[in-house]
């Protein structure tokens, strides 16, 4: 827990003031910090140098009921710290989310915003975005780069990438990205580069959905 008093200190004046959910990303059991390298419980030496998500359909409920409709895509890039979302009601008991876009978006073409292609979430020969960028280097992958390229979307079927997850909110409201986890999936063993949809991309996806969880 103590990893997280980062999290505590930053968001605390607004913790106190209100409920807000906040979503951020760990790496070695810390805060991950973009570029720096860390080693992890399985002595591998780990450095990400890019995280970022698209979160979709944030919708906050009160015994199964929805009290707000669902938020606009959000870009979070990790790289910047974590994310916190305000306006959560106070008799909210439960949230649920997406990582991705939905299709109505996607074949409507690029957009504005967070949703403009400058962001560098948006494959222009694929005319569809990106639902999550990770890139990052490991000592134990046998390659010369030992690098992982990671750019999964899809939209349409075999190959939809788009994910939904939800929890029962507990009195931290604080949710993690368990980057270490993440990397440890079992496709990684084989291939490093994934940067179209595919149905690798499908199973990343999974695996990167079930990263994510409460800080107990």
């Amino acid at each position: 827990m103590k990893h997280w008093i980062f999290f505590l200190v930053l968001f605390g004046n607004s913790l106190m003031a209100q409920k807000s959910f906040i979503l951020g990303a760990t790496l070695g059991n810390e805060p991950v910090q973009c570029g720096k390298w860390v080693v992890n419980k399985q002595n591998d030496s780990l450095q990400v140098n890019r995280c970022a998500m698209y979160l979709s359909n944030l919708q906050f409920f009160e015994n199964g009921k929805p009290l707000t409709a669902p938020e606009k895509p959000i870009l979070i890039n990790f790289c910047n710290g974590a994310f916190e979302f305000k306006q959560v009601p106070q008799n909210a008991d439960s949230v649920t989310f997406s990582v991705g876009i939905d299709s109505l978006i996607q074949t409507a073409g690029a957009m504005g915003g967070d949703l403009d292609p400058v962001n560098g979430m948006y494959w222009t020969w694929q005319s569809g975005y990106i639902h999550v960028k990770v890139e990052a280097q490991t000592s134990l992958l046998a390659s010369e780069l030992h690098s992982i390229v990671c750019h999964l979307g899809g939209y349409s079927a075999p190959f939809n990438t788009n994910r939904m997850k939800g929890f029962k909110l507990n009195d931290k409201m604080l949710y993690r990205l368990n980057l270490d986890q993440f990397l440890a999936a079992e496709s990684f063993t084989t291939v490093r580069k994934i940067m179209s949809p595919s149905l690798l991309a499908t199973k990343l996806s999974d695996a990167f959905i079930d990263s994510i969880s409460p800080v107990r």
